[in-house]
């Protein structure tokens, strides 16, 4: 299976997030980054351009399910 194409963003995160995820290792990186396409193509639309920026617990679930079938289970992302 070849490797989907990348395209490097720049997110903005509180100075212990950042410290956190420069320290992380290679593969914790790509866990978060698996994490965040996950948490964006399960919505329709993404949250941010939603009118109603309330958080669905709906698509939550669906992001937590959808996790834990690739093997990051609550303990493993408690690590990050």
């Amino acid at each position: 299976m070849p490797a989907l194409a990348k395209k490097e963003i720049i997110l903005s995160v509180s100075p212990d997030i950042a410290e956190l995820f420069e320290k992380a290792s290679t593969i914790e990186k790509e866990k978060v980054e698996f994490m965040f396409e996950i948490f964006l193509r399960k919505s329709q639309k993404p949250f941010f351009l939603r009118n109603d920026l309330s958080w669905d617990e709906k698509k939550l679930d669906e992001v937590r399910d959808g996790a834990a079938q690739k093997g990051l289970t609550p303990e493993i992302l408690e690590n990050f």
